[in-house]
């Protein structure tokens, strides 16, 4: 995997050239198209659009985003969050079961200058990871 893996503020990696010119040009085409409404809370506000997981516009993104989940099953670097503790173990202590795989969940999203997501814990009974796309 293409990656470089950092440690603070929390593990996540950042993935060079995740899509190539063309799917580029594909995923920023529909996401210029799509429609956004409003969501507001303590936590954030931002414009987001519906559910797009099942949209077959962006299977193919879809599928990039899963192959990269699998990699990172199986990245030698991921498998430890203290360089002691198994991720699996710590996200069982977190959520207190199995993680739910090959589940997405993809919305848009934009922000404009008042709008705000504040630092949060993530952590949700079914994910694993997040995943963020900037165009």
């Amino acid at each position: 995997m293409n990656s470089f893996r950092y440690k603070l503020p929390f593990i996540h990696f950042s993935i060079e050239n995740f899509l190539n010119p063309v799917e580029y040009k594909k995923i920023s085409d529909f996401y210029n198209k799509l429609n956004f409404s409003l969501k507001h809370t303590d936590l954030y506000k931002f414009y987001q659009t519906d559910e797009l997981t099942e949209n077959k516009n962006i299977l193919f993104f879809k599928k990039k985003v899963l192959k990269i989940c699998k990699e990172m099953e199986n990245h030698e670097n991921i498998h430890t969050l203290d360089e002691s503790e198994d991720i699996m173990a710590v996200n069982l202590k977190i959520n207190g079961s199995e993680m739910i795989r090959n589940n997405l969940d993809i919305f848009g999203s934009f922000y404009r200058a008042d709008n705000y997501l504040l630092c949060h814990d993530d952590c949700l009974e079914n994910r694993k990871y997040a995943f963020s796309y900037y165009l």
